[in-house]
């Protein structure tokens, strides 16, 4: 049975806050790359490190405050991780990719980015495991 308006209201409102602080800190991450020297024709390498490391977080969140429905994993791990890391960034520059005819990047882009996520979330709950 669904929670009460009350309850949705407030994992709304943590999703939200976790989601804003999310966006930010994906924002100044690239920007730190950038001023760090990363090539724009590159920059989908921050992408992809954004994704990863997202990916290790939410999987060492989930399994540290699991469920999914607790405060801590509703900021954290839907609200800030799912700000922090982006789909729609990482299509638009494997499409990119695609158009400048940068076929191996591509490819290489999308296996790694699939994997570093995956096994990032996996890698993530493992080590939250161990100390539990």
């Amino acid at each position: 049975m669904p929670g009460s308006w009350t309850d949705e209201l407030h994992a709304l409102a943590l999703v939200g806050a976790g989601g804003a602080a999310g966006s930010a800190a994906r924002h100044l991450f690239s920007f730190l790359l950038r001023l760090g020297g990363l090539p724009s024709a590159q920059s989908h390498l921050s992408t992809l490190a954004i994704n990863a490391s997202g990916s290790l977080l939410a999987g060492w969140l989930l399994r540290q405050f699991g469920p999914v429905n607790s405060a801590m994993f509703l900021f954290w791990g839907l609200g800030f991780c799912g700000g922090f890391t982006t789909f729609s960034s990482y299509s638009r520059e494997f499409v990119m990719l695609l158009r400048e005819e940068r076929l191996a990047e591509a490819v290489a882009y999308l296996l790694l980015s699939v994997g570093l996520g995956v096994g990032g979330f996996v890698a993530g709950w493992a080590v939250a495991g161990k100390g539990a």
